[in-house]
């Protein structure tokens, strides 16, 4: 039995701060979340929760938005790839066709209790569902306000509950509380977590699953080293946890993949030169944890089987012919060293690993780094061979989002090392400073701003080639974008933030924002893009005439609360 794990067994108080965690991130969340879809993926993900909601299934349809969505769909039918939604294997013929989208029927099934909570608040003020749809995006009517904030809300508070997880997860590690909570809140606040929880797309929902998998791994764990009988609950945990994972992202199959590899090690290197006999329950840890998991994976290829005719077809079909081959050095330069999307650049706090790697002592040490060294090629592998490395109009490598917990958890091991030393101290602080300069250009610009003018001055500056089609030179110029300084994120962001305040105008000339010769002034096409539009409270007081003191009330209560529950409690 390891004495060290016997030390830092969790207590109420680690319960106490990671509550704290949740309600401190959950308030800078709330205060900064868009609330309505920011592009069209979102809208499309949004969609197919509305249609189950409403009892038509996973096929959109049946709103004013999912109609323009179809319109779209059918006009680009003949270009695979062009338009995320796919027609099902009912619409051989033009009577009961029905759409779906690609994305992983996980993300609409999560989404259903805050959209039934979103239906209630539209019951309750009828007046501002009203004004909603008398307004326009994307040329069609909008409906259903307040299931798209609430569904919206759904990704702030799965970022939040992660930082929770994480700070639980750092302390199962062996990790003081001062390091795990400082760890927890500077991956909140001082990498892309932040603004990817402004986003309303699938990709924090299945971060959040694969950590709560881990999670339940190291509660695996903690049961081995102290010789408790091993139950249900954490082998279920993350074998639930995994195929949720899957089911919300089919990108995430390597991922839980490696998850599963962890947890067979876990379950190995406990009983390694031990003398004790194992806890009762240890040799059907396993088998319960792929009980969990099974049910998904044929809801999976069911739900694939009905929608697209195999059990192996998502939807994205043609679309990935030619897809991959991408030049996987030139993929990892850009996601890890591009100015706009590298993750050196856009999260620089996870160089506070380094100090991590130096010393493994412990138990503890040794798991979180070979967690670390196991889920990053599971995660990279979906990601290097293909041209949309960069995760196309979004803040930061979003991608890498499920690998950035655990590099956090490296993050803690770091800090545990630099905070015994003044120099250490300065540093933690020089690089918190830094990244949280970073995430509040991603957060103060919406993103969808910022690639709006990008794309377009970028059209002014690198001109098409002969013989080029349109859309292959904008995909070439889009990546060119994430490495040239004058256009990448986030320091474009400071410039149209600084023209923004001090001129008070969205009308931004290229040359100063940009940095190109082709002098020209961009505003902002869409509405939403303008001003401070892209914050969820500002729109539902300036559009729509909603008081904005609710949401800034739950704001300072979730701030005050979090206070409450860390104070005098960092004593570790």
């Amino acid at each position: 039995m390891s004495p060290f794990v016997r030390r830092w067994e969790l207590g109420p108080t680690d319960g106490r701060l990671a509550l704290a965690v949740l309600a401190l991130l959950l308030a800078v969340y709330t205060a900064s979340f868009t609330g309505l879809p920011e592009v069209s993926d979102g809208e499309i993900e949004f969609q197919t929760t509305s249609a189950l909601a409403r009892g038509g299934g996973l096929a959109i349809g049946g709103t004013p938005e999912a109609e323009r969505i179809l319109e779209e769909a059918r006009r680009l039918e003949s270009s695979p790839g062009a338009f995320p939604v796919a027609r099902g294997v009912t619409g051989a013929d033009s009577e009961g066709e029905r759409w779906y989208a690609w994305f992983g029927p996980g993300q609409a099934l999560v989404g259903l209790p805050f959209y039934g909570l979103g239906r209630l608040l539209s019951a309750l003020y009828p007046d501002i569902e009203a004004r909603h749809a008398a307004t326009t995006r994307y040329g069609a009517p909008r409906s259903e306000y307040f299931p798209h904030l609430l569904v919206g809300w759904r990704n702030p508070l799965l970022t939040a509950l992660t930082g929770a997880l994480l700070f639980l997860c750092a302390r199962h590690l062996g990790t003081s509380r001062r390091s795990a909570f400082a760890a927890a809140l500077l991956w909140g606040l001082t990498t892309f977590a932040w603004p990817q929880a402004r986003s309303t797309l699938s990709d924090v929902q299945a971060s959040f699953l694969l950590f709560l998998a881990f999670h339940g791994i190291l509660r695996l764990r903690a049961l081995l080293v102290s010789l408790s009988p091993v139950g249900w609950g954490p082998p279920l945990q993350t074998g639930l946890a995994l195929g949720a994972a899957v089911l919300t992202r089919v990108a995430s199959i390597p991922a839980a993949g490696a998850l599963c590899v962890i947890a067979l090690w876990v379950l190995h290197s406990c009983r390694r030169g031990s003398s004790s006999p194992a806890p009762a329950g240890t040799r059907w840890a396993f088998p319960r944890l792929a009980l969990g998991l099974s049910p998904f994976v044929v809801c999976f290829m069911l739900l694939n089987q009905l929608r697209h005719g195999s059990p192996f077809e998502t939807g994205y079909g043609p679309a990935l012919d030619g897809f991959f081959g991408f030049s996987i050095p030139r993929a990892l330069a850009g996601l890890f060293l591009s100015p706009g999307r590298g993750l050196l650049f856009l999260a620089p706090t996870t160089l506070l690993l380094l100090p991590a790697l130096t010393r493994l002592r412990r138990d503890g040490d040794r798991l979180c780094l070979g967690s670390l060294f196991i889920m990053t090629p599971a995660v990279l592998a979906p990601v290097v061979t293909s041209a949309a490395w960069h995760g196309a109009w979004s803040f930061g490598p979003r991608y890498l989002l499920p690998l950035l917990p655990f590099i956090a958890l490296g993050m803690a091991l770091g800090i545990e090392r630099l905070r015994q030393g003044a120099f250490g101290r300065r540093l933690v602080v020089l690089l918190a400073l830094v990244g949280l300069l970073v995430q509040l250009g991603g957060v103060l610009v919406d993103h969808a701003t910022h690639h709006d003018l990008a794309t377009r001055a970028a059209r002014l500056h690198w001109e098409t080639p002969p013989d080029t089609p349109e859309a292959d030179a904008d995909l070439a110029r889009f990546e060119r974008i994430q490495w040239d300084p004058g256009f990448a994120a986030p320091a474009a962001h400071w410039r149209i933030l600084r023209h923004r305040l001090s001129l008070g105008s969205d009308d931004f000339p290229t040359e100063q924002i940009f940095g190109i010769q082709e002098a020209q002034r961009l505003t902002p096409i869409h509405e939403r893009d303008r001003g401070w539009n892209h914050l969820a409270w500002v729109d539902f007081s300036t559009r729509l005439g909603g008081s904005p003191w609710p949401p800034l009330a739950l704001v300072l209560a979730l701030a005050l609360g979090g206070l409450g529950l860390a104070a005098g409690k960092l004593d570790g």
